[in-house]
């Protein structure tokens, strides 16, 4: 629940795509040593300096048994990752991105070793490969990359207000008020205390879950916790969604938060349990209010 970062280096730790590759095509080596096989013959124009890639992917490791692991897959995600072939945080990877064009199928194969040193997984064999199968799915300037986000995002407001909406109205709650930013709440129970202002050190219970599902992912209530969540109301240090809601509450009272996928982790995941584009919903006892020291 606490706003989370996305790396740069993700981008080798989670590099991959795909429609088929890893079968076919004849390895070859670039001049930097990166291994390669091309499974298609496209013609075209290949990422200039500036540019970016949309690609899907998916990256296959080796456990100690020689079988074949799945170890992530941008398909179940459900959108394409965005990724500007000479990034230096791409390593050999961007040089071999920037010799493919728009259609291109490639897999790339890189030694395990050299990707995670002495910190390889239990799970996968010392001394295999790393492949990346990979899917070209469009180049881009600047400007068709902006225009491309702003549909996505536009795209997903929309499908997360209609999922609220649905989601309120199958479990009969009409008393949810909506802010000017998509966040929906309900107020449980009124609290008596203070009302929590930017900078105010709060502490709040809460059980969060996923709309529609209803599955819970996170709880400070859960066994072996029992502490609250203690933090900075307004400073950054949650998700945009649950630093407002709890602002709009009293100590002592009580709420449930929607929180359409923009004010929440948006197009990442940072767990198994919350799936990119997740709708979240939380359960918050506001349980005290710090005010801020003054300047």
């Amino acid at each position: 629940m606490f706003k989370s970062f996305v790396s740069v280096s993700f981008a080798i730790a989670a590099l991959a795509v795909f429609t088929g590759c890893g079968q076919g095509g004849k390895i070859q080596t670039l001049p930097n040593g990166l291994r390669y096989a091309k499974h298609t013959d496209n013609k075209g124009e290949k990422a200039k300096d500036g540019e970016y890639m949309s690609l899907h992917f998916q990256m296959w490791g080796t456990t100690p048994e020689g079988k074949d692991t799945l170890l992530q897959n941008t398909r179940t995600i459900g959108e394409p990752m965005i990724v500007m072939p000479n990034n230096p945080a791409l390593g050999r990877i961007g040089k071999g991105l920037q010799e493919m064009v728009k259609g291109d199928s490639v897999s790339f194969y890189e030694s395990i070793d050299s990707l995670y040193g002495q910190m390889v997984p239990p799970f996968l064999k010392k001394g295999s490969d790393i492949r990346f199968d990979m899917k070209i799915l469009d180049i881009m300037n600047q400007q068709a990359l902006e225009a491309m986000m702003k549909k996505r995002q536009e795209e997903q407001v929309r499908k997360d207000e209609e999922a609220i909406k649905k989601f309120l109205a199958d479990k009969g709650i009409t008393n949810a008020q909506r802010t000017e930013s998509g966040l929906y709440y309900t107020i449980d129970k009124e609290g008596t205390g203070a009302q929590p202002k930017k900078g105010d050190e709060v502490q709040t219970h809460y059980t969060g879950s996923i709309v529609p599902t209803e599955k819970k992912f996170d709880s400070s209530l859960d066994p072996g916790r029992g502490e609250p969540l203690k933090f900075f109301c307004g400073m950054g240090q949650m998700i945009p969604g649950f630093d407002e809601g709890v602002m709009l509450m009293k100590q002592g009272g009580k709420a449930t938060f929607y929180l359409p996928s923009a004010l929440a982790y948006g197009p990442q995941s940072p767990s198994p349990d919350i799936p990119a584009n997740s709708i979240l919903r939380f359960e918050v006892e506001l349980v005290s209010v710090k005010p801020a020291p003054a300047k």
